[in-house]
Protein backbone atom coordinates (compact mmCIF):
# COMPACT_ATOMS: atom_id res chain seq x y z
CA UNK A 1 0.00 0.00 0.00
CA UNK A 2 1.12 3.85 -0.32
CA UNK A 3 0.97 4.25 3.18
CA UNK A 4 3.47 1.29 3.90
CA UNK A 5 5.50 2.92 1.26
CA UNK A 6 5.78 5.59 2.98
CA UNK A 7 6.80 4.08 6.02
CA UNK A 8 9.27 2.47 4.19
CA UNK A 9 10.93 5.28 2.56
CA UNK A 10 10.51 7.55 6.02
CA UNK A 11 12.41 4.80 8.20
CA UNK A 12 14.91 4.29 5.59
CA UNK A 13 15.13 8.46 5.52
CA UNK A 14 15.98 7.84 9.30
CA UNK A 15 18.60 5.31 9.07
CA UNK A 16 20.61 7.32 6.63
CA UNK A 17 20.53 10.47 8.85
CA UNK A 18 21.57 8.19 12.31
CA UNK A 19 24.24 6.67 9.30
CA UNK A 20 25.55 10.41 9.05
CA UNK A 21 25.00 10.88 12.43
CA UNK A 22 27.64 8.50 13.53
CA UNK A 23 30.18 8.91 10.52
CA UNK A 24 30.58 12.56 11.60
CA UNK A 25 30.64 11.58 15.48
CA UNK A 26 34.54 12.02 15.68
CA UNK A 27 34.45 15.31 13.41
CA UNK A 28 36.82 18.18 15.32
CA UNK A 29 33.36 20.78 14.14
CA UNK A 30 31.17 18.21 16.06
CA UNK A 31 33.45 18.49 19.43
CA UNK A 32 33.84 21.86 19.17
CA UNK A 33 30.38 23.01 18.74
CA UNK A 34 29.98 20.33 21.95
CA UNK A 35 32.89 22.23 23.98
CA UNK A 36 31.09 25.47 23.06
CA UNK A 37 27.87 24.26 24.37
CA UNK A 38 28.99 22.72 27.33
CA UNK A 39 30.77 26.14 28.45
CA UNK A 40 27.55 27.95 27.66
CA UNK A 41 25.23 25.70 29.82
CA UNK A 42 27.64 26.32 32.77
CA UNK A 43 27.76 30.52 31.79
CA UNK A 44 23.71 29.69 31.80
CA UNK A 45 23.54 27.58 35.41
CA UNK A 46 26.05 30.73 37.06
CA UNK A 47 24.07 33.18 35.92
CA UNK A 48 20.91 31.75 37.27
CA UNK A 49 22.59 31.60 40.63
CA UNK A 50 24.11 35.20 40.44
CA UNK A 51 20.57 37.29 39.90
CA UNK A 52 21.04 36.37 35.93
CA UNK A 53 24.44 38.12 36.04
CA UNK A 54 27.24 36.41 33.41
CA UNK A 55 30.16 35.78 35.08
CA UNK A 56 33.04 38.27 34.33
CA UNK A 57 35.18 35.85 32.42
CA UNK A 58 35.68 32.44 32.01
CA UNK A 59 38.00 31.86 34.62
CA UNK A 60 35.55 32.45 37.28
CA UNK A 61 33.80 29.25 36.03
CA UNK A 62 36.93 27.67 36.44
CA UNK A 63 37.83 28.99 39.96
CA UNK A 64 34.11 28.52 41.34
CA UNK A 65 34.18 24.68 39.55
CA UNK A 66 31.57 25.08 37.07
CA UNK A 67 33.73 23.66 34.48
CA UNK A 68 36.38 21.14 35.36
CA UNK A 69 39.43 19.94 33.68
CA UNK A 70 40.57 18.59 31.23
CA UNK A 71 37.59 20.96 29.67
CA UNK A 72 39.79 23.70 28.44
CA UNK A 73 37.73 26.68 26.85
CA UNK A 74 40.01 26.87 23.82
CA UNK A 75 38.96 26.07 20.14
CA UNK A 76 39.11 22.07 19.25
CA UNK A 77 39.63 24.03 15.63
CA UNK A 78 42.95 26.47 16.36
CA UNK A 79 43.75 26.20 19.64
CA UNK A 80 42.75 29.64 20.10
CA UNK A 81 40.77 30.52 23.85
CA UNK A 82 37.02 31.57 23.00
CA UNK A 83 35.96 34.57 22.32
CA UNK A 84 33.93 35.48 24.96
CA UNK A 85 31.85 38.14 24.62
CA UNK A 86 29.36 38.36 27.69
CA UNK A 87 31.43 39.28 30.77
CA UNK A 88 29.37 41.02 33.09
CA UNK A 89 25.94 41.43 31.31
CA UNK A 90 22.86 40.33 32.81
CA UNK A 91 20.62 37.75 30.95
CA UNK A 92 18.14 39.31 28.07
CA UNK A 93 14.68 39.02 30.08
CA UNK A 94 12.92 38.21 26.74
CA UNK A 95 13.48 34.69 25.08
CA UNK A 96 13.90 36.17 21.42
CA UNK A 97 16.51 38.64 22.67
CA UNK A 98 18.46 35.92 24.54
CA UNK A 99 17.92 33.82 21.07
CA UNK A 100 20.41 35.84 19.92
CA UNK A 101 22.40 37.05 22.36
CA UNK A 102 25.80 35.68 21.71
CA UNK A 103 27.52 34.00 24.82
CA UNK A 104 31.28 33.05 23.15
CA UNK A 105 32.35 32.21 19.71
CA UNK A 106 35.26 30.47 17.64
CA UNK A 107 37.30 33.18 15.84
CA UNK A 108 37.91 30.74 13.13
CA UNK A 109 35.37 32.37 11.02
CA UNK A 110 34.04 30.36 8.41
CA UNK A 111 32.97 32.25 5.23
CA UNK A 112 31.82 35.46 7.28
CA UNK A 113 30.38 32.81 10.01
CA UNK A 114 31.49 32.20 13.29
CA UNK A 115 30.22 29.59 15.52
CA UNK A 116 28.77 30.46 18.77
CA UNK A 117 26.98 29.75 21.33
CA UNK A 118 23.51 31.90 22.31
CA UNK A 119 22.26 32.92 25.88
CA UNK A 120 19.28 30.44 25.47
CA UNK A 121 22.03 27.58 25.26
CA UNK A 122 21.63 26.79 21.86
CA UNK A 123 24.68 26.36 19.21
CA UNK A 124 24.75 27.83 16.09
CA UNK A 125 25.89 30.65 13.84
CA UNK A 126 26.03 34.05 13.72
CA UNK A 127 27.51 36.71 10.96
CA UNK A 128 30.48 38.32 11.56
CA UNK A 129 28.99 41.92 10.48
CA UNK A 130 26.27 41.02 13.11
CA UNK A 131 28.44 40.06 15.72
CA UNK A 132 29.97 43.23 15.64
CA UNK A 133 26.95 45.23 15.10
CA UNK A 134 25.56 42.98 18.48
CA UNK A 135 28.95 43.27 20.53
CA UNK A 136 28.92 47.34 19.43
CA UNK A 137 25.28 48.05 20.76
CA UNK A 138 25.90 46.31 24.35
CA UNK A 139 28.58 48.87 24.56
CA UNK A 140 26.38 51.52 24.66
Amino acid sequence: SRACGHRVASASRRRHRQALWKAGKNAPERANAARMMEIAWEILRYAGEHDKSFPDSINVLLEKEYLKPPLEPKSLLTGRPYVYVAAGKKQPAKSSDAAQFVLLYDDNACQGWYECVFAVGTGGSVRVEELKEQLRKREK
